[in-house]
């Protein structure tokens, strides 16, 4: 069995590299929980300001979402007009 030369993946350029890798990762994942936060927080208090211009966007954006997912995955119900396939890539 060949031994794996782990001194040239953990040293200059390739080391840049996963350093480089991890740290994106990490920064896209905390700026992907700040949005959703900053999303839910948002629809949240337009849901609960009463008004009915904000109840009604807090529904159509959860109606398209929720009639996005069931198109996606072909669970909707009859008659609803989504079917399996739908979406074409």
């Amino acid at each position: 069995m060949p031994a794996l030369d782990w001194q040239g993946v953990l040293a200059g350029q390739p080391l840049h590299w996963l350093l480089s890798g991890f740290l994106t990762t990490l920064w896209v994942t905390l700026a992907g929980i700040m949005l959703a936060s900053l999303l839910t927080l948002f629809f949240m208090l337009f849901r609960l300001s009463g008004g009915r211009f904000g109840t009604l966007i807090v529904s159509g954006c959860f109606a398209i979402r929720r009639c996005w997912y069931s198109c996606c995955s072909g669970i909707s119900p009859p008659g609803t007009g989504c079917r399996r396939g739908c979406v074409t890539w």
